[in-house]
């Protein structure tokens, strides 16, 4: 059986890391570890053994801890031709490649965007997504980066949501609130946005539920944008917002400074 084990660090940024684990053969993956002691501790005293290190780009909180355990572990790092450059890396991914591990086969899934550079991991069997800075719960990623670009961030989340609606998302920070909070900002009125922010609001980052596609097709506005009633609140002070995609890049503009 395969599970994800996740970790809430409780630092400025709010960072979940993630191991893969095949608990038949006792393999598991790490993906975009800022922090190696919870890794470590974890793989000893369960006696697991990382084969690989996939980083989904690479800000610096999420290659922090790549040196350290590829040190430890002498295991490969897998990233974006684009990623980590100037470090080592052993495997560059392409959009569409089947990885295949003994904890696990995965699908790379170019995401450019939050920046350009960006990749997420699809396990297909067990319908779960890695999907680092470009789907928050109920969010999406920010476009500061110096190659982010709104546009691309908009196509490629319409990408990922293409994949099947149960599939579940492990985005690599918690920012649930604070988006919840926004979309009702902008839809007071919203029974999704009320029902979910109630939900969450009094639950330790660490206990939050893992949600799904379809979860976030109902609670992320983002995913939304699609919708007559919310491009038209967005009408009133944007006379530009035409379509699903420029209703996003507005929402993206305003989410920027609330």
């Amino acid at each position: 059986m395969i599970y994800v084990k996740r970790w809430y660090l409780n630092n400025p940024l709010r960072n979940y890391n993630y191991l893969v684990v095949n608990d038949t053969n006792h393999k598991a993956l790490i993906v975009d570890p800022t922090m190696a002691e919870h890794y470590e501790q974890f793989l000893n005293e369960q006696n697991i053994e990382a084969e690989a290190i996939l980083l989904t780009h690479d800000h610096g909180d999420h290659i922090a801890a790549v040196a350290a355990l590829k040190a430890k572990y002498n295991i490969p790092v897998y990233a974006h031709f684009e990623h980590y450059r100037g470090h080592q890396v052993d495997h560059y991914v392409k959009d569409g490649e089947q990885l295949s591990f003994n904890t696990a086969s995965c699908q790379v899934i170019t995401c450019p965007g939050h920046i350009a550079s960006h990749v997420s991991f699809y396990l297909p069997q067990q319908e779960l997504l890695f999907c680092g800075d470009t789907i928050f719960t109920a969010g999406v990623g920010n476009v500061k980066d110096s190659t982010a670009d709104v546009v691309r961030l908009y196509h490629s989340i319409e990408k990922l949501r293409s994949l099947p609606e149960t599939t579940k998302l492990y985005p690599a920070h918690d920012y649930f609130e604070n988006n919840l909070s926004f979309a009702q900002s902008i839809q007071p009125q919203d029974d999704y946005y009320r029902q979910w922010f109630n939900k969450v609001t009094d639950i330790k980052p660490e206990d939050k539920p893992i949600t799904t596609l379809a979860d976030e097709n109902q609670m992320n506005i983002f995913f939304r944008a699609n919708e007559n009633e919310l491009q038209a609140i967005l009408r009133q002070t944007n006379a530009n917002i035409i379509d699903a995609q420029t209703a996003f890049c507005e929402l993206r503009a305003r989410k920027d400074v609330f």
